[in-house]
C-alpha cells in the first residue's frame, strides 16, 4: 500500500495570517542582492545556484605545522595541499552583511566531499556580518589541493517568517592575520606529524624490517659456515 502525503503551502504573501520560512532560489537570490536587502561582498552571478549560492576560498588560511595555528596567504600562493588527517582553516572570498530576517545554511560541494574533505556545516545567524571561516579536514588517503577562489561551500538563504531582535555580538571582518584565538579550533598538546613525515617514518620502517629479514636470513647460514670451520679444525687438531 502506497501512502500519499499531501501538504499544503505554508508560504504565504506578506500581511497574511500564516507566512513561514521559505528558501530563496535563484533568480530570488539575485533580486534581493541587487536590491540590496542581502549585502554579499565580492557578489558574482556565476556562483548562483538553483536554491543556492557557491562561496569560494579566500585570501587567508590558517594550519599548524608546529603545534599553533599560523597565517599564510592562498592568494600569493595560488593553492594548497592539504594532507591526509589534517586540518585547515580558510576564508571566505565573500563576505556578507545579514538582515535581520534571513539566515543562511552552510554545506560543502560536492566535489569537496568526494575527494575526502569534510565540513561539519553550520548556519549564518541573521544580523552577522563579515567573511565565513571554514574547518576543513582530509579524512581521505590522498592530498586534496584547493585554489584561490575555489568554490567551496553552498550557502541557502532563507527568508524568516519574523525579524529576530537580537544582534550578532561579533563582527568578524578580520584582516588577513587577525583571527582571534576563541575562532581557531583547540589542538592537542603532543607533537602531531604530517602526512609527508607519517609517511618518511613509515618508509623507515619497512626499510628496518628488509633489514631484519636480511639478517634473519644470514644469521642461520653464518652459524652453519661457523660450525662447519669449526669442525675442520677439530679434525685437523687430532
Amino acid at each position: 500500500m502506497i501512502y500519499v502525503l499531501k501538504f499544503k503551502n505554508c508560504w504565504r504573501k506578506e500581511g497574511s495570517k500564516r507566512m513561514g520560512d521559505k528558501t530563496l532560489v535563484d533568480w530570488e537570490i539575485k533580486k534581493m542582492v541587487s536590491e540590496g536587502k542581502l549585502v554579499i561582498e565580492n557578489f558574482d552571478e556565476k556562483c548562483i545556484g538553483p536554491i543556492s549560492y557557491d562561496m569560494r576560498a579566500g585570501e587567508a588560511y590558517y594550519l599548524s605545522p608546529r603545534g599553533t595555528w599560523e597565517p599564510y596567504n592562498l592568494k600569493e600562493q595560488g593553492s594548497i595541499e592539504i594532507d591526509p588527517f589534517e586540518r585547515i582553516i580558510v576564508s571566505t572570498y565573500e563576505a556578507v552583511k545579514m538582515p535581520k530576517n534571513i539566515m543562511g545554511r552552510v554545506r560543502l560541494k560536492q566535489r569537496w566531499a568526494v575527494q575526502g574533505l569534510s565540513y561539519v556545516g553550520g548556519s549564518i545567524d541573521p544580523t552577522y556580518e563579515g567573511r565565513l571561516w571554514l574547518v576543513l579536514r582530509n579524512d581521505g588517503l590522498v592530498p586534496v589541493k584547493i585554489s584561490y577562489l575555489d568554490p567551496i561551500v553552498s550557502v541557502e538563504w532563507v527568508v524568516l517568517e519574523k525579524e529576530c531582535e537580537g544582534v550578532f555580538s561579533t563582527k568578524t571582518f578580520y584582516n588577513y592575520s587577525d583571527l582571534p584565538p576563541e575562532k581557531k579550533p583547540s589542538l592537542p598538546k603532543r607533537k602531531m606529524y604530517t602526512w609527508e613525515v607519517i609517511c618518511e617514518r613509515l618508509d623507515s620502517l619497512s626499510e628496518l624490517k628488509r633489514s631484519i629479514n636480511i639478517i634473519t636470513w644470514l644469521f642461520p647460514t653464518l652459524i652453519a659456515i661457523i660450525s662447519i670451520v669449526f669442525s675442520i679444525i677439530v679434525v685437523a687438531l687430532r
